[in-house]
């Protein structure tokens, strides 16, 4: 696993909830919290200002010209003087109290008012608790475009990658399920696959030990790229992923060859040597002369001959795998007829066992009664389907078959010759081919291979003895093994995004740009983070824009109407009903004159009065006098001293 995994700070869409809903803002856990605490300050202060507004509707709607009791009049005080919900609540029950004894129905008259301040009081209480869950479930941050983000195998990663895939499936997962708590591995939703144990032999059925139909299958359906594996795109992006798996142990019958073997220092053990096909890794030369050339695997009891400390701490069980894939003809092995198949990898699992068992033992791969060599294998194929439908609504997907198989065909990418491409952009084709090779990193034959323990049998065996183990353990350690290649898969194909680790970084740096699949999605791979926080952007937006609505409203609702007919601009009428008006077709202008002494709003072609005032010691002397507004020229006559007391109009 690579430590480049910068997050990205910032706006960024997820394009799992959507353009609108999935718009999200990503910070840091610290600035996250300052911002959940300004947006619970903001809606208070919104709350404040929507009870201004409620108060004012309310005074309005029960504004009458009819002769009203003093009771009203001190609700229709309280409302026009509100100054919060709590205090308005608080004396509009004091009102109510005060009259019960008047016989006006005082408090079913308090009642609504009460009730209604109650709930806006419970409303915006609520608000303001809950702000801090606008932030989005998962903790799921966008990872920051890596300069190394690309392609790289290196045998020892891929061993780390395993065991720790190993750790997160014993920790974390359900029997038949993959959830992974780790940062770099996508969990927004339960990864499901399937087992069952019904499933017919996958060679032919003298090949599979045990009853008819007992084989075991395993499936992990599709695998969504964008909801399962985290690479963030639109529907039209998006790739499913399919890998199916079925396994049986095998006969050893006429397949296990024994033959004794000397040493030049006269030691003689046992050689077993299975024949599944011939092995195209070891020269025929290697293994050695006579009836054991040509075999898929060799072994011997020679490890009854080691010292006694390798005895104490060596394990009992003996692990070897060997695979085969349809287009590799001098990778791993040839298998016989009897196992080939069509569109699929072989992997077989040999098993040694040397020691005792504390009782009987009667799986059919690891048994304590059969020969030294026991043998498991599985096949294994892959699919891909674009999820976008064609136009009679289909869906294109490849047919099951071997991984290697994607490789020369175009179903995935376009070649000459080949059939058309079954994706149609070139970011579906790169997040087909990083599948594609953490499939490679994720089957059988590498899971098996690269674990510091492969088997769960492991677990119940100590120095040179085990206790009994379950009549289904082959079925068992099958299902460990695929728990973990997926696992695996999840983690391999992020570790394209974050790049390879330490000096090896160096590899893979620019990769991306000369392939606009892959450059796309370095900046497109989402993963899990503690430490930061999302937020909803429309979320954020609704909470700002309408509480900036609330509190302009609350501010200028009343005091315009209220400006506007003290000063005489317009003839209003209807002042005491929901909206009051002026007479038809007359207009009227802004201010535009403001009187630096006595701040006010002074319209246009509006009566005004001259004003005299004159000081002298501590008396002071108001002259009012008004004159015609045609002579509003003489204003321009006006003249301020300020270092006067006294001033002339």
């Amino acid at each position: 696993m690579s430590v480049n995994n910068a997050v990205y700070v910032g706006v960024w869409t997820n394009w799992s909830k959507g353009s609108a809903i999935g718009s999200t803002l990503t910070l840091p856990v610290r600035d996250g919290s300052v911002l959940i605490a300004v947006l619970a300050l903001f809606i208070q202060l919104a709350g404040g200002q929507s009870w201004s507004i409620i108060c004012f509707i309310a005074h309005q709607l029960r504004t009458s010209r009819d002769a009203k009791d003093g009771l009203y009049h001190q609700q229709q005080a309280a409302l026009r003087n509100n100054t919060s919900d709590f205090g308005t609540i608080w004396r509009l029950s004091k009102i109510g109290w005060a009259w019960r004894k008047q016989g006006i129905k005082s408090r079913r008259k308090s009642l609504f008012l009460v009730l209604t301040g109650l709930f806006h009081l419970l409303a915006f209480g609520a608000a303001g608790a809950f702000s801090s869950h606008i932030t989005t479930r998962g903790n799921e941050v966008l990872l920051a475009p890596n300069p190394s983000c690309g392609f790289w195998v290196d045998h020892g990663t891929v061993t780390n990658e395993t065991n720790l895939a190993d750790n997160i499936a014993h920790g974390v997962f359900s029997k038949n399920s993959i959830r992974s708590s780790n940062q770099n591995i996508k969990d927004c939703l339960t990864l499901n696959w399937t087992a069952t144990t019904d499933a017919p032999c996958p060679f032919e059925s003298r090949m599979c030990l045990g009853p008819e139909n007992s084989s075991l299958r395993l499936d992990t359906w599709f695998i969504d790229s964008r909801d399962d594996l985290g690479i963030n795109g639109q529907d039209s992006q998006r790739v499913r992923y399919r890998k199916s798996a079925t396994c049986s142990p095998i006969t050893t019958q006429d397949y296990i060859v024994t033959s004794n073997v000397t040493t030049s220092k006269n030691v003689t053990f046992t050689a077993y040597a299975a024949f599944y096909g011939r092995n195209n890794i070891i020269s025929s030369n290697a293994i050695g002369a006579g009836p054991i050339n040509n075999a898929t695997y060799v072994t011997s009891n020679f490890q009854n001959f080691e010292f006694l400390y390798d005895s104490i701490v060596a394990s009992p069980y003996r692990i070897d795998t060997e695979v085969s894939y349809p287009t590799l003809p001098n990778y791993g092995f040839t298998p016989i007829p009897g196992l080939l198949g069509p569109g699929r990898s072989i992997t077989i699992v040999f098993a040694m066992f040397n020691g005792l068992y504390s009782g009987p033992s009667d799986d059919l791969w690891l048994p304590a009664h059969k020969p030294f060599i026991n043998v498991l294998a599985c096949t294994e194929q892959h699919q891909f389907c674009n999820p976008s439908p064609t136009f009679n609504g289909s869906q294109r997907c490849t047919p099951l078959q071997s991984i290697d198989q994607y490789e020369l065909n175009g179903l995935i990418e376009s070649q000459p010759g080949a059939p058309p491409s079954i994706l149609d952009n070139q970011f579906q084709r790169a997040i087909a081919k990083i599948i594609r090779t953490a499939a490679y990193g994720s089957s059988w034959y590498f899971t098996i291979t690269n674990l510091e323990s492969s088997l769960l049998a492991n677990d119940l065996a100590a120095q040179k003895s085990s206790l009994p183990l379950a009549v289904n353990q082959w079925v068992l350690e099958a299902q460990n093994w695929f728990s973990i290649g997926v696992a695996n898969l999840q983690r391999m194909v992020v570790d394209v995004a974050t790049g390879p680790p330490g000096a090896n970084a160096r590899f893979t740096k620019g990769q991306a740009d000369s392939d606009a699949g892959l450059k796309q999605y370095c900046g497109n791979q989402v993963i899990q983070r503690e430490d930061f926080t999302n937020f909803s952007v429309l979320a954020i937006w609704l909470i700002f824009a309408l509480g900036g609505m609330v509190i302009i409203i609350s501010l200028f609702l009343e005091w315009l109407r209220m400006a506007y007919e003290e000063v005489g601009l317009g003839r209003w009428s209807r002042g005491a009903e929901d909206v009051p008006i002026t007479e038809r077709g007359e207009e009227f202008a802004m201010a535009e004159e403001w009187d630096e002494w006595h701040p006010s709003i002074r319209g246009k072609f509006v009566p005004t009065r001259s004003v005299s005032i004159h000081s002298s010691g501590s008396n002071t002397l108001y002259g009012v006098n008004s004159f015609d507004s045609k002579n509003r020229d003489s204003l321009s006559g006006i003249k301020q001293n300020r270092s006067s007391s006294k001033i002339n109009t």
